[in-house]
Protein backbone atom coordinates (compact mmCIF):
# COMPACT_ATOMS: atom_id res chain seq x y z
CA UNK A 1 0.00 0.00 0.00
CA UNK A 2 1.34 3.44 -0.94
CA UNK A 3 1.97 6.13 1.63
CA UNK A 4 1.55 9.90 1.57
CA UNK A 5 5.28 10.25 0.86
CA UNK A 6 4.97 7.77 -2.03
CA UNK A 7 2.44 10.10 -3.60
CA UNK A 8 4.71 13.14 -3.28
CA UNK A 9 7.90 11.39 -4.43
CA UNK A 10 6.49 9.14 -7.15
CA UNK A 11 2.79 9.21 -8.01
CA UNK A 12 2.29 12.97 -8.37
CA UNK A 13 5.34 13.53 -10.64
CA UNK A 14 4.80 10.38 -12.70
CA UNK A 15 1.00 10.17 -12.97
CA UNK A 16 -0.62 13.52 -12.15
CA UNK A 17 1.91 15.94 -13.66
CA UNK A 18 1.77 14.57 -17.24
CA UNK A 19 -2.03 14.96 -17.22
CA UNK A 20 -1.67 18.54 -16.00
CA UNK A 21 1.00 19.35 -18.60
CA UNK A 22 -1.38 18.12 -21.29
CA UNK A 23 -4.52 19.93 -20.13
CA UNK A 24 -3.26 23.17 -18.56
CA UNK A 25 -1.65 26.17 -20.21
CA UNK A 26 1.98 26.82 -19.30
CA UNK A 27 0.86 29.81 -17.21
CA UNK A 28 -1.65 27.65 -15.28
CA UNK A 29 0.86 24.84 -14.89
CA UNK A 30 3.35 27.25 -13.33
CA UNK A 31 0.92 27.95 -10.47
CA UNK A 32 0.18 24.32 -9.53
CA UNK A 33 0.49 23.38 -5.88
CA UNK A 34 -0.32 20.01 -4.27
CA UNK A 35 -1.14 19.04 -0.71
CA UNK A 36 -2.67 15.96 0.90
CA UNK A 37 -5.15 16.56 3.70
CA UNK A 38 -8.09 15.12 5.53
CA UNK A 39 -11.06 16.53 3.64
CA UNK A 40 -12.29 19.24 3.96
CA UNK A 41 -10.20 21.27 6.38
CA UNK A 42 -7.34 19.20 7.78
CA UNK A 43 -3.79 20.55 7.69
CA UNK A 44 -1.39 19.40 4.93
CA UNK A 45 0.22 16.05 5.80
CA UNK A 46 3.28 14.06 4.72
CA UNK A 47 4.94 10.94 6.00
CA UNK A 48 4.83 7.19 5.86
CA UNK A 49 1.09 7.12 6.57
CA UNK A 50 -0.64 4.55 4.33
CA UNK A 51 -3.30 5.79 1.92
CA UNK A 52 -6.52 3.89 2.50
CA UNK A 53 -6.29 3.97 6.28
CA UNK A 54 -8.23 7.22 6.49
CA UNK A 55 -10.06 9.81 4.39
CA UNK A 56 -7.19 11.37 2.42
CA UNK A 57 -7.74 13.93 -0.32
CA UNK A 58 -5.28 15.43 -2.80
CA UNK A 59 -5.78 19.19 -3.00
CA UNK A 60 -4.67 20.55 -6.39
CA UNK A 61 -4.43 24.33 -6.52
CA UNK A 62 -4.21 26.12 -9.89
CA UNK A 63 -4.27 29.94 -10.03
CA UNK A 64 -5.75 30.10 -6.54
CA UNK A 65 -8.61 27.72 -7.40
CA UNK A 66 -8.69 24.35 -5.64
CA UNK A 67 -9.71 20.98 -7.01
CA UNK A 68 -10.15 17.95 -4.74
CA UNK A 69 -9.19 14.37 -5.67
CA UNK A 70 -10.07 11.60 -3.21
CA UNK A 71 -7.19 9.14 -2.75
CA UNK A 72 -8.00 5.44 -2.80
CA UNK A 73 -5.81 2.38 -2.43
CA UNK A 74 -5.29 -0.04 -3.92
CA UNK A 75 -5.57 1.60 -7.35
CA UNK A 76 -3.41 1.33 -10.46
CA UNK A 77 -1.56 4.25 -12.00
CA UNK A 78 -3.72 3.85 -15.12
CA UNK A 79 -6.90 4.17 -13.05
CA UNK A 80 -5.53 7.26 -11.29
CA UNK A 81 -4.51 8.85 -14.59
CA UNK A 82 -7.85 8.14 -16.27
CA UNK A 83 -9.91 9.41 -13.33
CA UNK A 84 -7.76 12.53 -12.88
CA UNK A 85 -7.80 13.31 -16.62
CA UNK A 86 -11.60 13.22 -16.63
CA UNK A 87 -11.94 15.16 -13.37
CA UNK A 88 -9.46 17.84 -14.50
CA UNK A 89 -11.25 18.26 -17.84
CA UNK A 90 -14.56 18.72 -16.01
CA UNK A 91 -12.96 21.15 -13.56
CA UNK A 92 -11.42 23.25 -16.36
CA UNK A 93 -14.73 23.61 -18.20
Amino acid sequence: MRTLDDYFRDVIPRVYMPVMRELLTSEEFGTVNFSIRHFPDGPPQTGEIPIGTDDWTLFVEVHGETMFEPLYEPITDEEISSRFYSDLQDWIS
